[in-house]
């Protein structure tokens, strides 16, 4: 990236074709261990997605989030839920995001996200804060996902490609992916890819995210009956110089 700039926190708002900008959550990251926080004005107003060992199967299960609070990556590589009463929840350990002794900074999947209908729009509106982010739709807003990295700020030139089914896309949505903005903060660049696919033709009543060990990534694809999977992809990433390409 050319910025010369180190946000410590960023707003993300999406825009439609109506020009109404609504904030769908804000991203920080902590100078002194590059721990990242995810915050909401709608937070309470998530649910993660995990899951439990019960007589030798992997089963899912909801946690709805009740209270505000924050989504935490921590420089060590621990992930949690905090809401505001203290309570931890859907606490994870994977890769790291820096070590300050070594000077290292890691790339990690941070979380993927299938929204609920954005409808907040703060009183401090898109773009009044220099570090806002502002993403355009070019058409009409509909159900959509979003799957988010952290990078580390290293002027890295990035090739990201991803590959579907072509039986979970609409023709007019192909290749599906809808979008990717790039953005800093303080050690890490944040990069979002938006898609969508088929059957994805409602918003979830709560926003759907999932988050694991960074390393591997949960994709959100649309089923018919109103039922999405989860798929759960490793990327690949190649790197030459300063050329990084991720394929997904």
């Amino acid at each position: 990236m050319n910025q010369i700039v180190n946000n410590d926190k960023c707003r993300v708002f999406i825009q439609d074709l109506e020009n109404v900008a609504w904030q769908l959550f804000s991203l920080s990251q902590r100078k002194s261990d590059g721990s990242i926080y995810l915050g909401s004005p709608e937070f309470a107003k998530f649910e993660w997605l995990t899951f439990e060992i019960a007589d030798n199967k992997l089963n899912t299960f909801k946690v709805e989030q009740s209270n505000d609070g924050h989504l935490s990556f921590h420089g060590s590589g621990q992930a949690h839920v905090k809401s505001g009463d203290e309570d931890y929840k859907l606490a994870v350990y994977g890769q790291h995001m820096l070590k300050t002794k070594e000077r290292e900074i890691s790339l990690r999947h941070l979380f993927s996200l299938f929204p609920k209908k954005p409808e907040h729009v703060p009183e401090s509106a898109a773009l009044n804060r220099k570090s806002d982010q502002l993403i355009n739709s070019h058409k009409p807003l509909r159900p959509f996902s979003i799957i988010a990295f952290a990078l580390p700020r290293a002027g890295l030139s990035l090739n990201f490609t991803m590959s579907f089914d072509i039986g979970d896309l609409e023709p007019e949505d192909i290749p599906g992916v809808m979008g990717m903005h790039l953005f800093p903060l303080i050690h890490h660049d944040i990069f979002l890819i938006f898609y969508r696919t088929k059957y994805m033709n409602e918003w979830p009543k709560r926003n759907m995210l999932q988050y694991l060990d960074g390393i591997s990534v949960p994709v959100f694809i649309g089923k018919p009956e109103r039922k999405i999977n989860v798929e759960f992809r490793m990327p690949k990433y190649e790197l030459s110089e300063n050329d990084l390409a991720i394929k997904l």
